[in-house]
This record gives structure tokens, C-alpha cells and sequence, in this order.
């Protein structure tokens, strides 16, 4: 079942709703404000969002890695570093791998400008919920702890 806001886009059972219907969700009511207006609920990512993966991954690179090439901020396209990193040269991807997979990747990277300061507005809103939704890398032992 998929819960949008108050409302579910299966009914109980699993059948899907008729577009442009709506089917009331069971369970526990929606948290609502002192107005009765439900809260606005926030997810926020980290990477790229909060912590500046790209700047942080690209600075660890040169310094591990300075006699490779590398691809400048301006230049990197898509979501995956590893592929783009890949197609420069073989045997690259699996560098660029090892750099956020080291120890303290996650934990030094800086925060994007404004970024901490636009969640903190956010979470001062009357009637807003800000969480900090983020998913650990596969396979690697210090992401989680380190997010």
C-alpha cells in the first residue's frame, strides 16, 4: 500500500484504485497541526543534497590517485561516478569505488553551502516534519555509521 498523505493509492487487500479516486487508508491518523491542517512531512538526501559526495569524492581521488586522470565537477554527467569514471580509462571504476568505500568517506564529507541552513528553516515551519531519508552504498561496512 502506498500512503499519500491521508489517503492510499491500494485498497486494503492490494487492489489498485481507479485513477482519480481516492480510498481512505486504515490505520493510525495522520499527525495534524494546531490549525487541523495535516503536517507536511519533508524527506531530505544527503548526498549531493546535504554533503557535497561529488567535491569530497573528487578532492579524495587526486589525492589517492594524482598521477590519473580525473573528471573535473563541470564535466560529470549521470549518477554513477564509477561508469563515467570507467569509460575514461579501464581499471579507473574500481578506484573510484575504493575511494567511497574507504574509512571516514562519509564522515569528512563537507556540507553543500546553505544546505544545512535551507533544513533548518525548513524544520522551524509551522506544520513541517523534516527527516533525513538516505540509503547506505552496498556492500560497505562504514557508510552506515558514518551517514
Amino acid at each position: 500500500m502506498i500512503r499519500l498523505g491521508g489517503w492510499c493509492a491500494r485498497r486494503p487487500g492490494g487492489a489498485a484504485v481507479p485513477p482519480g479516486r481516492r480510498w481512505a487508508c486504515p490505520g493510525p491518523p495522520v499527525r495534524t497541526g494546531r490549525a487541523g491542517c495535516r503536517s507536511l512531512r519533508v524527506l531530505v538526501d544527503m548526498d549531493g543534497v546535504l554533503a557535497d559526495f561529488e567535491g569530497g569524492f573528487l578532492r579524495k581521488f587526486r589525492a589517492r590517485f594524482p598521477d590519473q586522470p580525473f573528471i573535473a565537477l563541470e564535466d560529470r554527467r549521470g549518477f554513477w561516478v564509477s561508469e563515467q569514471y570507467g569509460r575514461l580509462r579501464p581499471g579507473l571504476s574500481e578506484k573510484a569505488i575504493s575511494i567511497w568505500e574507504s574509512k571516514n568517506f562519509f564522515f569528512e564529507l563537507e556540507p553543500l553551502p546553505g544546505a544545512v541552513e535551507a533544513v533548518k528553516q525548513m524544520a522551524n515551519l509551522q506544520n513541517t516534519d523534516v527527516f533525513i531519508c538516505t540509503s547506505p552504498i552496498k556492500m560497505f561496512k562504514y557508510c552506515p555509521y558514518e551517514k
